[in-house]
């Protein structure tokens, strides 16, 4: 069983809508790789770049579909409850200091999100709930420091400044 996926009702429904958007992309993908064939007379697909190329497209697009179906049955739908205000909630937009292990340091701001594909902003950044950052700062209090482990092992302090708003 893998790792739950925490989303909101909200980035549940973005993430069924991706999964329909990569059968959209396969649909697509199906259609080009029949003109291709077609287009090639006589050999067919033999030395068919195009077609190859098509082939291999739809082989990683099922790829896609099909991790994304077998994630579902790992999704938690997370519901807010309450919403205290010296805590980090889904859809606050908080500034943070990161202290790294080297002493340095910066500020920046977030936007903790209920969904799976953050976007980057020019006000802030959006950190999903599931990657590292964003499930320490979940529900961490507002002017304290938490940390966590990069992918290269490297420690980040992160200290929670302030809440600067909310998309709620």
């Amino acid at each position: 069983m893998g790792d739950k996926i925490k989303l909101t009702q909200k980035g549940y429904d973005e993430y069924l809508k991706r999964i329909e958007s990569y059968r959209d992309e396969l649909t697509q993908n199906n259609k080009d790789k029949s003109s291709s064939y077609m287009a090639e007379t006589g050999n067919g697909w033999h030395d068919n770049y195009d077609f190859e190329e098509s082939k291999r497209k739809e082989l990683a697009i099922m790829k896609k579909i099909n991790d994304a179906k077998a994630s579902l049955k790992n999704i938690e739908i997370i519901v807010e409850k309450s919403r205290p205000n010296n805590l980090v909630n889904i859809d606050d937009i908080i500034e943070v200091k990161m202290i790294y292990e080297n002493g340095s340091s910066d500020n920046d701001k977030f936007k903790l999100i209920g969904g799976s594909f953050p976007e980057f902003k020019d006000a802030y950044d959006e950190v999903s709930l599931n990657s590292a950052i964003g499930s320490i700062l979940y529900k961490a209090k507002i002017g304290s420091q938490v940390s966590y482990n990069t992918a290269e092992g490297k420690k980040i302090v992160v200290e929670i400044l302030s809440k600067i708003g909310s998309d709620q």
